[in-house]
């Protein structure tokens, strides 16, 4: 799957966000580190002016110490693909 974009309709005052470079399902990692996690879910986040979208929220899901399941969300520019 390639990185997710999004159509803008001709009526929209709104700029279109840039791709993130990573889509559901892909394995990506805090740029500080940390575990590799799953990208389960990617969701426009609007707080920009008269609701304009600004970045994306990213859920996540991965197992940590003792296969103990963790889910959190992230803004999509706190994460990397890992090399």
């Amino acid at each position: 799957a390639g990185p997710l974009s999004i159509k803008i309709t001709p009526n929209s005052n709104f700029m279109p966000l840039p791709p993130i470079g990573y889509a559901i399902g892909d394995v990506v990692q805090l740029k500080s580190g940390g575990p590799k996690m799953t990208v389960l879910r990617i969701e426009l986040n609007h707080n920009g002016p008269e609701e304009e979208p600004t970045d994306y929220n990213v859920h996540c899901v991965w197992y940590g110490e003792g296969q103990h399941y963790h889910e959190a969300t992230f803004l999509h520019y706190v994460l990397t693909v890992p090399e």
